[in-house]
C-alpha cells in the first residue's frame, strides 16, 4: 500500500496530466469540425474571383454556423463525458488517499462526496449522463462559435473579398495558428484548471465529512512558482488558517476566490492534503492550542 504523500503526489500528477490532455483533446475537436467546413468555403459565390453579398452566400453563412455548432455540440459532448470519466477517477484516487491514513469506514463518505462533486461539475452519477442545463452541458451546447463564424463571413462578404484571401482569413479566424482557435478557446476559458479544482474541491468533501481540521500546502516549487505558494509549500494549516486566505491579495487571485479549492490562484498545481490531528502533530503542530484558539475566535 503506497504511502498518504505517495497518493497525494499520484492525484496531482493525474489531474495535470489530464488538464494538458483536455487541451490536445479540444485542439483535435477544432481540427475535425474545421475539416468539414473547407469544403464549404469553396460554394460560396463570387464574380471575377471576389465574393457577392447576395441571398445564397447569406444562406450559406447559416449552413456554416449550423455545421459548427451542431458539430462542436457532439465534439463538446464526448469531452464533457470524458472529463466527467476522469474527474470520477480523481474521487477514486481521493479515496484512497484518505483510507492511506483513516482508521474508519469511508465507503458513505466516498459516495457523498462523489455525488455532491459530480452533481456540481453537471453529471448524474446514477443516471450517467450529463445535466441539461448544468456545467458540462454547458460547455458542450454554448460555445457560440458559429456565431462568431458567422459574423466572420458576413464581414468577408460585405468587404467583397478575393476568394484565396477569404479562405486564408477564415483559417485565421477558426484555427488561429499563432494562438487559440474558436474552439480551443472556448474550451480552454470554461475548463482552466478545472482537474486541480475539482481534485481539491473533491478532498474538501471528504475532509468535511471526516471532521478533518489540518492540511498540508502540497506540491513542488520552481523558479515560476509564485511567491503565495513559495511561503506555504510543505507547511500545515488550520481551516481558520486557510479561510484567512481568502482577504490577502497576491499575483493570480481569481474573483470569488475560494482557498479551498483556487490556492494559489490561476495555474496553481498545488494541493491542500487533508490529514488528522495526530498526523498534523507529526508535523509540529499544537493541536491543544489551535483547538483553543478556535473556541476563543
Amino acid at each position: 500500500m503506497k504511502s498518504r504523500s505517495e497518493y497525494g503526489r499520484e492525484r496531482r500528477s493525474f489531474a495535470a496530466r489530464m488538464q494538458d490532455l483536455l487541451r490536445r483533446k479540444a485542439a483535435a475537436a477544432q481540427a475535425r469540425v474545421y475539416s468539414l467546413i473547407i469544403p464549404l468555403l469553396t460554394e460560396f459565390e463570387s464574380e471575377a474571383g471576389r465574393l457577392v453579398f447576395n441571398v445564397a452566400n447569406i444562406s450559406r453563412i447559416t449552413q456554416v454556423r449550423r455545421i459548427v455548432d451542431e458539430s462542436l455540440a457532439q465534439e463538446g459532448s464526448v469531452i464533457a463525458r470524458w472529463i466527467a470519466a476522469k474527474v470520477l477517477s480523481l474521487a477514486d484516487l481521493n479515496r484512497l488517499y484518505f483510507k492511506s491514513f483513516t482508521p474508519r469506514p469511508i465507503e458513505q463518505v466516498e459516495q457523498i462526496a462523489k455525488r455532491n462533486v459530480m452533481l456540481r461539475l453537471g453529471y448524474d452519477i446514477e443516471t450517467g449522463d450529463l445535466i441539461r442545463g448544468g456545467y458540462l452541458d454547458d460547455i458542450a451546447r454554448n460555445t457560440q462559435v458559429g456565431q462568431v463564424v458567422g459574423s466572420a463571413i458576413n464581414r468577408s462578404l460585405g468587404a467583397r473579398m478575393g476568394l484565396r484571401e477569404f479562405q486564408s482569413n477564415f483559417k485565421a479566424v477558426f484555427t488561429n495558428p499563432q494562438g487559440l482557435g474558436l474552439a480551443e478557446r472556448h474550451f480552454y476559458t470554461n475548463t482552466f484548471d478545472l482537474f486541480q479544482q475539482y481534485d481539491r474541491s473533491i478532498s474538501k468533501e471528504y475532509a468535511d465529512q471526516l471532521n478533518l481540521n489540518y492540511a498540508v500546502y502540497s506540491g513542488t516549487t520552481m523558479s515560476k512558482t509564485r511567491p503565495f505558494c513559495s511561503a506555504r509549500v510543505g507547511k500545515v494549516f488550520t481551516r481558520e488558517e486557510v479561510e484567512s486566505w481568502r482577504n490577502l491579495s497576491f499575483e493570480g487571485k481569481p474573483k470569488n476566490y475560494n482557498p479551498s479549492t483556487d490556492l494559489g490562484g490561476y495555474n496553481c498545481r498545488h494541493s491542500l492534503d487533508w490529514i488528522s490531528d495526530e498526523l498534523a502533530a507529526r508535523f509540529g503542530r499544537d493541536v491543544e492550542a489551535d483547538q483553543n484558539q478556535t473556541v476563543e475566535a
